[in-house]
Formats: C-alpha cells, structure tokens, sequence
C-alpha cells in the first residue's frame, strides 16, 4: 500500500507522531502557499464577485475554501499590525492615525486626546457620591431597566474605576494599551460574518439564495478589507521612501467601489437598487460594528 490512499486520495499519515509535527501539519494547511493561493489571492482583489460566484458554481478546487482564507489573510493582518505596533518609536496610536481625505496624519497624540476626553469630567466633590478622587474623574450614567437603584450605582462605580484604569494604561504604554486592542479585534471581527450575513439575507429577502451562501459573500468581502488594508499598510511604507500619496489613494478608493461591484455582480441587480442597498448596509454595517465593539471594549475594560 502506498502513502495515499486508492480511493480518495487522502495522505495515510498516522497520528502516531510527535505533537509539533502535527501542530506544523495544521499551520501548513492554513498557510502554505501555492499557485491556487496566488490565484486565490489575485482574484480576491481585483475581481469583486468573482470568488463568491465560482463557489456558488461549485468550482472551489482551484481557489482557497473561504473560511481558511479568512483565517490566513486576517491572522496576517493582525500579524503585521501587531510588528507595526512593537517595531515603531511610538505608538501607532499616535503615529499613524491618517485622515482618508488628504492622507496626513494626525498632529497630536489619540492616545492622549481620547485620555483627557473622558477624563476630568466630574466635580471633585460629586454630590451623588459615586466617585470622588483627586485623580482622574469619569462620571458614567448607565441605567439598565432590571436592575435596581442601588446595582445600577454600584455598576456605574465599578465602570467609572474600570474606565479611569484604562485611562491610566493609555496614558502610561500606549503600545500596550494597542496590543490589547488588536488581540481584541479578531473575535469581534468574527462575530461581524455572521450578523453581516444577516443583513444581506434581509436586503435580497427575494433572491431565493440561503443564508449559507450571503455568509460566504460576507467571508469574502472580509477578507478583501483584511487585504485591502495590508496592501494601503504596504504602499505607505513605500510611499515613505518615494514621497507621494497615489497609491494608497487608489487603494481606499478601491475599497468602496469593489464593495458595490461585489453586490452587484453577486446578485445581479441594476446599479440604482444596488446603490440604494449598499448605503442602506453601509449603515447597518457600521452600526453594528460599533455597536460589537463598544461592547467588546467594555467587556476588556470591565476585566483590567
């Protein structure tokens, strides 16, 4: 018997083997590049649509299945940010913060900016006695309906302590206080696929297509904006070097047009129902994404 098997080509490897063998096995699988990772690749960014199509055509051997591109260009992503974050000076936080209209970036430091916005907003002497201290003062006023007076304060101290520590880690390692933030986003980010999905279920309720195959658009465009902002993270290195802004301008214009391209050749609606449809899920979308995050970010603040 040879190493494959006669009747479905698996490899015959044993698990009789050492524990990094098989932990290099897995990282392989999702890494290792090939001709079908470059075409993969390829069409991903410059075609809108066009993986998605061929996957609903059942023409998936050629390309890269969806959710292990996801995993490779968005681990990449986090990857390369995470070097970027370590490697510079100072913070990304303060450095690289650029405005998409003219692409400058950011004179004053965020971390500092987002610090004194919340900070020093209560008087020193707080009348209702929910925090009082000669440091900072953050004065919350968040009110659930089920819980009683007396937990809602208790809630509001208990954030106000939270959020004035995180203040404190901005302030003091804004390096660190960024590497939080990365190691929080991917799950975030994963969580958007399936609400996403939802959302274009909703927006082409008629186009007698299953839920299944608008997740697989909504991997899709995902791991385009992972890509798409790994390739505008490149072009700005360049640009460094060369001195000019044409790049990674091509590059977030590109961003929304291929959103649209993508809708529209997916479900192939005139371009006037496509257009009200993306800004309609434009909107939904960044709802959602603030909405999941604000939550996440508490959820990180509530346990420093």
């Amino acid at each position: 018997m040879g190493p494959y098997c006669y009747q479905c080509g698996q490899h015959q490897k044993g698990m009789d083997r050492f524990f990094l063998s098989l932990v290099g096995e897995s990282l392989d699988n999702i890494f290792s590049l090939d001709s079908r990772s470059a075409r993969t690749l390829f069409n991903l960014f410059f075609r809108p649509g066009f993986l998605t199509r061929e996957y609903f055509a059942g023409r998936r051997a050629r390309y890269i299945q969806p959710l292990r591109l996801y995993l490779f260009v968005s681990l990449s992503f986090f990857l390369l940010l995470s070097v970027k974050n370590f490697t510079s000076d100072t913070s990304i936080v303060q450095l690289d913060i650029a405005d998409p209209v003219v692409g400058q970036t950011a004179p004053a430091s965020v971390a500092d900016s987002v610090a004194d916005s919340v900070a020093d907003r209560a008087p020193d002497n707080a009348a209702d006695g929910k925090l009082n201290t000669t440091a900072d003062h953050i004065n919350t006023s968040v009110e659930l309906p089920w819980l009683s007076s007396e937990a809602n304060l208790q809630l509001n101290q208990r954030l106000e302590s939270q959020l004035i520590k995180a203040v404190e880690l901005v302030r003091a390692d804004p390096q660190q206080a960024v590497a939080t933030l990365i190691d929080a986003a991917p799950p975030l980010l994963f969580i958007l696929l399936p609400l996403f999905a939802f959302l274009l279920k909703l927006a082409y309720i008629g186009s007698s297509r299953y839920y299944t195959q608008h997740l697989i658009l909504a991997v899709h465009n995902h791991s385009f904006m992972f890509l798409a902002l790994m390739a505008e993270a490149l072009a700005s290195a360049l640009e460094n070097w060369t001195g000019g802004q044409l790049l990674s301008g091509v590059i977030f214009a590109w961003v929304p047009a291929y959103l649209f391209l993508s809708l529209r050749k997916v479900y192939g609606q005139g371009y006037f129902v496509t257009t009200l449809k993306f800004i309609l899920l434009g909107l939904c979308y960044l709802g959602l994404f603030i909405a999941v995050f604000t939550m996440g970010m508490l959820a990180n603040v509530m346990t420093l």
